[in-house]
């Protein structure tokens, strides 16, 4: 596979010159320069990881204010924008704890697009996607295993009246809060039946196995073999709700759905130790996984580029590896990665879910019949030293001495004290914590 010509293109808007030494441009990028193939006057050094910068060499004379320099170098293919270098700061040698964040940076267009994903290409293969008619498709998705269609619709004037046994609460709730848009003013009418319960679904023995029927006369009924059941039923009747009209009202059309999954795990993977999300878009997650019946949150917690759930017990697991910025050691926080540049705080880069953020989460998702499940990483680079470990490596990704030592004690020590909070807190949540 070729080589990609790239070149960083500098011009000077300042009023003053940019001195020929003194500074360096700092970027990221999964790709480093080829050795020997950056521009006459410039170095690309490595520093860790993705984090690399441009350092200005003998045969460089400055640039003058308004002037442009174009800097060549060769490095990986690069396949799409994500490739390219990003988040770039300059850092003068009289202030070298200071990153300037270089804020009117852009990736330029590729001039060639061999090999390249680029919008253009992408376009040309979905041209040749040919919508299915919307008469074909399946009322409802992912495909039930079984679709019955009725005669008639449904009409709701008035909120539905849901009955459920008490060991139900959690889904009669919801049913409410899904409907309930379509009923902001009193309507006018007899409420219609929405029954909820736990039973045997003809043909099917998984657990998460529902029956949903709609009747014209009379309503709504789901069973489930199990409250997941009944849950995933709720989630096939939410599909078949029409935005919410402002005149309210509801019109559904008479079906009966029998459906169970063929996976008895349907997951999801959220990394948030590379790129931080905060609670409310988990959350947010959470609510469009139930949509497609998922029943899986794998949370990417910790890694190289951050820890991202506070053990009250090890405070600088989040206060240092919670936070990435410019620094010159990692000992009060965490080096720039994936472009976070070098402003302490900036989303993406920094964050981390606090004790009640994350029970929360837990206690969200298992609401919705999901087991939250966490990652942890045998390479968080950060705190984790113990003096009696000599090993000196780097890892494929570009860390230093970045794995838990298996040989020393203190290793199972620190994994007893995190497991052992995370386990507090998921009992806390209501749902104990089963796979790690």
């Amino acid at each position: 596979m070729a080589d990609t010509q790239a070149a960083f293109i500098l011009t000077n808007r300042d009023a003053k010159p940019l001195p020929p030494t003194g500074w360096a441009i700092y970027f990221s990028a999964l790709h480093s320069a080829d050795s020997g193939s950056v521009g006459s006057g410039f170095a690309i050094q490595d520093v860790m990881a993705d984090l690399h910068r441009l350092v200005p060499s003998t045969g460089f004379a400055g640039l003058a204010p308004g002037a442009t320099i174009r800097i060549p170098y060769l490095t990986h293919q690069l396949r799409n924008r994500s490739f390219a270098p990003s988040g770039p700061y300059i850092v003068f040698d009289a202030t070298k704890d200071v990153g300037v964040p270089l804020s009117d940076y852009v990736a330029a267009p590729f001039e060639h697009s061999q090999g390249v994903v680029t919008a253009e290409t992408q376009f040309a293969l979905d041209s040749a996607i040919r919508d299915i008619p919307a008469s074909d498709l399946p009322p409802l998705f992912p495909t039930p295993v079984q679709v019955t269609r009725g005669t008639g619709e449904l009409r709701l004037t008035a909120m539905p009246q849901v009955t459920a046994p008490a060991e139900l609460a959690n889904e009669a709730a919801l049913a409410a809060e899904y409907l309930r848009p379509y009923f902001r003013a009193r309507g006018q009418g007899a409420a219609v039946p929405l029954r909820i319960e736990v039973g045997t679904v003809q043909g099917q023995s998984s657990p998460e196995a529902y029956e949903l029927v709609i009747d014209s006369a009379a309503g709504i009924r789901i069973v489930g073999v199990s409250s997941a059941g009944v849950f995933y039923g709720l989630q096939s009747l939410r599909t078949l709700l029409p935005p919410p009209s402002p005149r309210g009202g509801l019109v559904l059309p008479a079906l009966g759905v029998v459906d169970a999954p063929r996976f008895g795990y349907r997951g999801f993977m959220l990394d948030v130790a590379r790129n931080f999300h905060p609670k409310a878009v988990v959350l947010r997650t959470l609510d469009l996984m139930a949509r497609y019946k998922l029943n899986v949150l794998h949370l990417h917690l910790t890694d190289d580029e951050g820890w991202r759930v506070e053990i009250p017990s090890l405070p600088d697991l989040t206060a240092v590896g919670g936070r990435r910025g410019h620094t010159l050691d990692s000992r009060e926080f965490l080096q720039p990665a994936f472009g976070s540049g070098p402003q302490v705080g900036r989303p993406f880069g920094s964050g981390f879910f606090s004790h009640a953020d994350y029970v929360e989460i837990v206690r969200y998702a298992a609401a919705r019949h999901m087991e939250a499940r966490f990652r942890a990483t045998g390479d968080p680079q950060y705190r984790l030293i113990d003096p009696a470990d000599t090993s000196r490596y780097t890892s494929v990704q570009g860390y230093p001495d970045n794995v838990m030592n298996p040989a020393l004690e203190s290793t199972y020590r620190f994994i007893e004290r995190v497991v052992g909070d995370l386990v507090a807190m998921h009992r806390e949540a209501g749902a104990p914590l089963r796979h790690i």
